[in-house]
């Protein structure tokens, strides 16, 4: 599970290099949209196809371990061998130059060596488990309460059902301001309506309405639940919540663009959203959504002014962002992998030299007992 999720970053870390350097300027907000979720969903998926490498380390247990003195089944001394003659130069007595011969002869064994950031990694390892798993428990707690929350604003105020495009939505009328304009979904997609929206002129309603309907034909509640669960595994990555700011943005872009496709004037649209945001910072709204978030507000109005236009050739970069995370997952998991072995290896090795006091164990042993086992 470790090198699952420490590879997954680093495919989050090279998609989103490939985003943010280069296609982030060239993709219009839905493609750039569904370029990022694609970045996720890639980096969680593609380890998961590609073979792992055996973990020989299972085997190799303290019934495969003995001192390497008992063994007969030796070779010729090879004097020639670069290793042996180096050792023979740093010998200071008999005992060590026998010991030289002993390890060339027995090139089968495994040399147990202490090593300090092995030992670190085994102290920490119990401690570290139970932390994140308490961590995990609480992002789903946290989940978990935000979902209740969404349900209990359901039950505010009074509702008006409608329908649209083969949806059914709910307008949650609310008779003060206590909540700002939004929408969700559960089992039933809904817009909150403050009451203040009923000052607005019918045109300057249907505005607003078109950009909240715009979340919910998005799904970007589902996009969000979805991001509290991926959370749960990449909350030390830093290119997690680059990813998921961007994507909060892009959502409102994207509404933005319906909105205005739907109004036909950017200049009055982007008037009200500066009328809206003036009356919540007079009035102090708690902020609830993102809609009209004051640090995206000027981004989303410039936006509007100088839209990015569509990538006619945006399927080649799905294609290119796939084949450049399949090839670096190919060159790192191996190398990951054979980490894990090694570091269970010297685990069973540390066990059984507190175990025995020896120094040198069968290799070969290990590798005959694998051979039967296929």
């Amino acid at each position: 599970m470790f090198n699952y999720i420490v590879l997954t970053c680093l495919l989050s870390f090279a998609g989103g290099a490939i985003y943010f350097l280069g296609l982030r300027r060239l993709l219009s907000a839905q493609y750039a949209k569904y370029f990022v979720l694609t970045i996720i969903c890639l980096s969680f998926c593609i380890p998961l196809f590609i073979p792992h490498i055996p973990n020989y380390s299972s085997a190799l247990q303290q019934e495969y371990t003995f001192d390497h003195y008992t063994y007969n089944e030796w070779n010729v001394v090879d004097i020639s061998d670069p290793e042996l003659l180096e050792c023979y130069e740093t010998a200071d007595n008999s005992h060590q130059v026998c010991k030289c011969e002993l390890i060339q002869q027995s090139k089968t064994f495994l040399a147990y060596t202490p090593d300090p950031m092995y030992n670190v990694m085994n102290t920490c390892t119990i401690p570290a488990f139970i932390f994140f798993l308490g961590l995990g428990g609480l992002f789903l707690i946290q989940l978990g309460f935000k979902i209740y929350g969404l349900y209990q604003i359901t039950n505010l105020g009074y509702k008006t059902k409608g329908h649209l495009g083969g949806k059914t939505y709910y307008l949650i009328h609310l008779s003060d301001n206590s909540l700002p304009v939004s929408a969700f979904s559960l089992l039933n997609n809904y817009i909150i309506w403050p009451e203040y929206l009923n000052e607005l002129s019918k045109e300057e309603q249907e505005a607003i309405f078109w950009h909240e309907w715009a979340h919910v034909q998005q799904k970007d509640t589902w996009q969000q639940f979805l991001l509290h669960l991926v959370q749960i595994f990449w909350c030390f990555n830093p290119m997690f919540w680059m990813l998921r700011k961007e994507l909060n943005t892009l959502n409102e872009f994207v509404a933005d663009e319906i909105t205005i496709n739907r109004t036909k004037s950017v200049r009055s649209y982007a008037n009200l959203l500066l009328r809206i945001k003036e009356y919540q910072l007079q009035t102090c709204q708690p902020s609830f959504s993102l809609a009209f978030a004051q640090s995206l507000l000027k981004t989303r109005i410039l936006r509007m002014i100088d839209p990015k236009p569509n990538q006619p050739f945006h399927k080649v970069f799905f294609v290119l962002l796939f084949l450049i995370l399949f090839l670096l997952n190919f060159y790192i998991q191996p190398i990951l992998e054979q980490q894990t072995v090694a570091y269970t290896q010297y685990q069973i090795l540390k066990k059984a030299n507190n175990q025995t006091g020896q120094s040198y164990f069968c290799k070969d042993c290990l590798v005959k007992t694998l051979k039967n086992k296929k």
